[in-house]
């Protein structure tokens, strides 16, 4: 409920320590509704992150949050780009040093292909 109040007034956030906080909620609610296979849970919360500014600060937790959208599309659709996007994603975090983050990504995409 606080979640929903928060990203409701999403805009009135201006500084990037709340913008990234806010990134920061909205890829750990995403990443535990996929988890969890909420997939219909995630709209209104995809929809918040489209709010979001692209900002360098921002770049990491957008990132993320991209990674789960292709993944939800993917569950809804079926489309494989949505899947070749995902993965691109969690190799580029595999690449750039962040092995465990990414093999983290990796079992996130095996699971939802398993859906």
């Amino acid at each position: 409920m606080i979640t929903k109040q928060v990203i409701h007034k999403i805009d009135q956030f201006k500084s990037d320590k709340e913008l990234l906080a806010i990134a920061g909620i909205l890829f750990n609610l995403l990443s535990q509704l996929v988890e969890e296979h909420h997939y219909q849970e995630t709209a209104p919360f995809i929809a918040a992150s489209e709010h979001l500014p692209f900002l360098p600060d921002l770049y990491f937790p957008q990132t993320g949050i991209s990674l789960l959208k292709y993944l939800i599309s993917y569950h809804f659709n079926k489309k494989t780009a949505d899947l070749a996007k995902a993965e691109m994603i969690a190799q580029t975090y595999q690449i750039t040093g962040l092995e465990d983050f990414g093999k983290g990504a990796q079992e996130i995409i095996n699971e939802v292909k398993e859906d």
